[in-house]
């Protein structure tokens, strides 16, 4: 949780606490720096310690952590944005801004932008995947005893070039080790969108046990929330995971009925997409 860091640090400013009262007991000095400045993981209970000792709430936290946070989620904005419309010039320019970034807070979160933005670029360009910078990624959410909204939505724009080898195991813990923050509507979303789009590749690549599993988890996540539009591409995937299986009839009812609604609540373009998805099993 490095995105954390730099909301925490203005809290503990503003009532005037000092590092060296927080680290008596819990941490050291240069570790809180570093974490305030974003460039160290901090685990759940050193977290609430310190949270306890500042006695602030999660929640205040949250929304210290959202209005300093502005700059990031217009990043993903234009991101998602520029990705959608396979926008070369538009990344080029975000990579260009991002490497002229010089916030010393925002070092390893400017790495994170970068790595995904190359990726992108290589990718609209036909340039093979930078598989250093991949696995380096890899490695850092390896490493996560906890994901946040920041490391869920940095995961769910990764994704596309992570190896599947390493997929199933990477959207598994994200799935396990997000619990602590699933009360918040952005992440209850990002979570169910990475797991549809990791059943969606294994899908693509007749990776049947594995996206069974991954199928249970979405529609057990789901039954707990009101995501209709989410609830019904699960159908549709289990629709097309049944027929992959042979139960074609059943599978094939599943993926008409998906469709329907969507074409029902003239969602044309959305029914158009899946139609699209179907084709990469003819």
């Amino acid at each position: 949780m490095y995105y954390l860091g730099p909301a925490f640090r203005k809290i503990r400013q503003a009532k005037h606490i000092s590092t060296h009262f927080l680290c008596q007991d819990t941490i050291s000095s240069s570790f809180l720096s570093k974490w305030e400045r974003g460039e160290s993981r901090i685990s759940v209970a050193h977290l609430i310690e310190l949270l306890d000792l500042a006695r602030t709430s999660f929640d205040e936290l949250l929304l210290y952590h959202e209005h300093l946070d502005l700059h990031y989620q217009k990043f993903i904005d234009q991101l998602s944005a520029c990705v959608a419309t396979q926008n070369l010039e538009g990344l080029l320019l975000l990579r260009y801004h991002e490497e002229r970034n010089t916030n010393p807070s925002a070092v390893t979160v400017r790495q994170h932008r970068l790595t995904v933005l190359t990726q992108h670029i290589n990718q609209i360009m036909e340039i093979p995947f930078d598989l250093e910078a991949t696995q380096q990624l890899v490695k850092e959410f390896q490493a996560l005893e906890v994901w946040g909204l920041y490391d869920l939505t940095l995961y769910s724009h990764a994704m596309f070039f992570i190896p599947t080898t390493q997929l199933s195991a990477l959207t598994l813990k994200a799935y396990q080790k997000s619990l602590f923050f699933r009360s918040l509507p952005k992440v209850a979303a990002t979570i169910i969108l990475i797991l549809t789009a990791t059943i969606r590749r294994l899908l693509a690549e007749d990776l049947l046990d594995d996206a069974a599993i991954f199928l249970k988890l979405a529609a057990d996540f789901l039954a707990e929330t009101t995501l209709c539009y989410e609830i019904n591409e699960i159908h549709f995937l289990e629709g097309i995971y049944l027929t992959r299986l042979g139960q074609k009839v059943e599978g094939q009812a599943k993926i008409d009925g998906a469709i329907q609604v969507l074409r029902q609540l003239n969602l044309q373009q959305q029914a158009d997409d899946y139609q699209a998805y179907l084709a990469i099993f003819d």
